[in-house]
């Protein structure tokens, strides 16, 4: 147990970041009010509360981040209590504006997670929290600073008073830190004197308005610069730097979700090119991120249309994008090292064991191996398989590979984008392309494992119990999908076309299910019920390993045999004569309780956000969060928000299932002795 006089290192940090936050976040008065400084003294008592209400909860907060490390008990309900409220009141103020509703959340989030540090290093209360707390207040005094001078946005003089009390109390902060340490580092004691002149002389120049508003930010970031770079973190700023690296480096949960955010943000900066863009201008910056996250997440959702709104030179971004989304830039870079002669740390091979289904690390190398040349070979032999297709359908010789390629890369990837703007529509009566396609998504969605061991399956040899569930969850779910799809629209969506069509069709749409993303009909036109169906499918998604997203078929299998074996009486989860570890089916619980909360989250946040149907936001949520692609028409109707929100669960269901398995497994717990048991009833 910790004692009274430790806390969390992280927690001290986060303590300087609430306390300097605090005075910003009376800033959403000018974002909702030009005239919000006026309205704050007006005498009429209901136009002044709202932001005179603002101003204490913003001083709340600064408390509560001062007292956060020394009175845990009373702090951080008075942060957590004033978040909630500025919450509360900034959208209000907005007159509930679904922008400040998300940039409101957004923070309240952020700072309960920040609150509750997941490492638990604890330092003596002393020296270091003083620096801490002025290093933790600085950096979020420079960061609002740095983002209003880029935004070159004129603030008025309200504005320019918060900005100076929080940079006040960072230079509070660092006086504190300073003179405790004036011994020790005397150059740090004359720092702390010229930072209180500094903040003097802009105090003066913000009374008798001598210079710009730019300038009075300049001088005020000026202490707040000094205290992050002046005070020296006892570890010392290289060990931090490490320190950091190692954090990311050594998580495979944290490595995975940094290397697909670091893919996102490229890919966004690359598809903003002049040359991405098809037009005179480039990408709008939202449109580049949702169209780089959709890519790298292999999900398909397009709010542009792919061959009108990129050049050549885009769609060829989007294509590497998409390949490199799709089996994982830690794959390749696993590949690349071991092709080097280098070693990869434990972690790193943990991480990529995970990925690849592989139980023996020592084969790691040629499980990756294998993988890529099971991706390569397949993409190539699609390509060729519908080159001449292609062409005979119209595109010339060049414009047919091209256009092959793409397809097979998209399809085997299931990412679910495609050359045309109706997507495979047009290909409705031909069996060929449409069947080349839905191979490739099959293919695609099962683990390098199950491909390996498919011809021993096909010959009735031993094989895995994993490859003998996925291969009976993945035939169920492509059966029932097209029987049940076929069943519904045969006298409605698909009462235009011919019996084999109509097979087709449904057999293709149950494939594409697979979270592929590619449609052969206008999914518009299909019955709520037929959504409702497809919503399911979506969320299974593919097999573990494979480039499918979804909760996975194995997830969904060992929960089913777990309802088996408790409807027979029996508590031990058997499938194939093999029991499943208990562990196994408690993680299954968990990814499938957390990815329903996601879909949750996300419906109530594009139903108040956007005008949507409840049909069209389900099944835009279900598709993002399983990467599947398919959309009724919502994408095309979503505003700057709704993009923002469905670009989140695209990248929470690409990184999601597999993240959170890597970190239960990581979680194990063995406690010393059992907890007496007393039964609770349930149902």
């Amino acid at each position: 147990m910790a004692k009274r006089s430790e806390v969390p290192e992280e927690l001290v940090r986060a303590s300087g970041i609430f306390a300097g936050l605090g005075p910003l976040l009376s800033l959403v008065g000018p974002l909702v009010d030009a005239h919000w400084v006026q309205r704050g003294f007006s005498r009429d008592w209901h136009v002044a509360a709202p932001i005179w209400g603002l101003w204490v909860v913003s001083g709340a907060m600064s408390l509560g981040g001062l007292l956060l490390p020394l009175r845990p008990a009373f702090g951080r309900p008075l942060v957590m209590l004033s978040a909630m409220a500025w919450a509360g009141t900034a959208v209000w103020l907005s007159h509930f504006n679904p922008l400040m509703a998300l940039v409101a959340v957004s923070i309240c989030l952020a700072l309960m997670h920040w609150m509750y540090p997941a490492r638990r290093i604890l330092t003596p209360i002393g020296l270091l929290p003083a620096v801490s707390y002025a290093r933790g207040s600085a950096s979020v005094v420079l960061l609002a600073i740095a983002t209003v001078i880029l935004a070159e946005h004129r603030l008025d003089l309200g504005t320019l008073v918060a900005f100076q009390v929080a940079s006040g109390i960072s230079t509070l902060l660092f006086l504190r830190a300073a003179f405790a340490r004036r011994l020790q580092q005397p150059i740090v004691f004359w720092l702390a004197w010229l930072m209180l002149g500094v903040a003097l002389v802009d105090a003066s120049m913000l009374q008798t308005a001598r210079v710009g508003w730019r300038g009075v930010l300049l001088l005020a970031s000026v202490p707040a610069l000094v205290a992050l770079l002046g005070l020296r973190h006892p570890r010392g700023g290289s060990r931090m730097v490490a320190a950091l690296v190692d954090a990311v480096a050594s998580h495979p949960a944290r490595l995975l979700a940094v290397t697909f955010l670091a893919l996102c943000v490229g890919g966004s900066v690359l598809l903003r090119l002049p040359a991405a863009s098809a037009g005179q201008e480039a990408l709008r910056a939202v449109d580049a991120a949702f169209t780089a996250t959709s890519a790298v997440c292999v999900t398909g959702l397009i709010v542009l249309d792919t061959p009108v709104a990129l050049s050549h030179t885009g769609q060829v971004l989007l294509l590497l994008l998409i390949q490199v989304g799709g089996l994982g830039i830690m794959s390749f870079s696993t590949v690349i090292a071991a092709a080097l002669g280098q070693r990869l740390s434990l972690r790193h091979e943990a991480a990529m064991a995970e990925m690849v289904g592989s139980d023996n690390r020592g084969e790691l190398n040629e499980a990756l191996r294998r993988l890529l040349g099971v991706t390569f070979i397949s993409e190539l032999a699609g390509a060729l398989l519908m080159w001449p297709l292609f062409v005979r359908s119209g595109d010339s010789v060049l414009g047919g590979l091209w256009r092959a390629g793409f397809t097979s890369i998209s399809a085997f990837c299931n990412a679910g984008f495609a050359l045309q703007s109706d997507s495979l529509v047009g290909y409705t009566q031909d069996t060929g392309i449409l069947h080349i396609v839905g191979l490739l998504i099959i293919l695609g969605g099962l683990s390098p494992l199950v491909i390996v061991e498919f011809p021993r399956w096909v010959r009735r040899r031993k094989v895995s119990v994993q490859t003998r569930l996925v291969m009976l969850m993945t035939i169920g779910l492509l059966v029932s999908g097209a029987v049940f799809i076929g069943l519904l629209e045969w006298s409605h969506a698909f009462a235009q076309l011919s019996y084999w069509d109509r097979v087709n069709a449904a057999w293709f749409q149950s494939v594409t299910l697979r979270t592929a993303g590619f449609n052969s009909v206008d999914l518009a036109q299909l019955r709520p019920a037929t959504l409702w169906l497809m919503c399911v499918y979506m969320f299974i998604g593919g097999s573990p390993g494979g480039t499918a997203g979804g909760i996975k078929t194995t997830t969904a299998a060992i929960l089913m045999a777990a309802v088996g074996s408790a409807m027979r009486g029996r508590w031990d989860v058997v499938a194939y004569g093999r029991r499943i570890p208990t562990q196994n089916v408690y993680k299954a619980a968990a990814i499938v309780t957390i990815a329903l909360g996601f879909i949750v989250v996300g419906v109530i946040a594009l139903g108040v956000t956007q005008e949507l149907d409840f049909v069209a936001t389900l099944f835009e949520v279900v598709s993002a969060l399983g990467t599947v692609g398919v959309s009724v028409g919502a994408t095309g109707q979503l505003d700057d928000v709704g993009k923002v929100i469905v670009m989140a669960l695209m990248f929470v269901g690409r990184i999601g299932p597999l993240t959170l398995f890597l970190f239960l497994n990581e979680r194990s717990f063995n406690a010393a002795w059992d907890m007496p048991e007393e039964d609770v009833d349930v149902g």
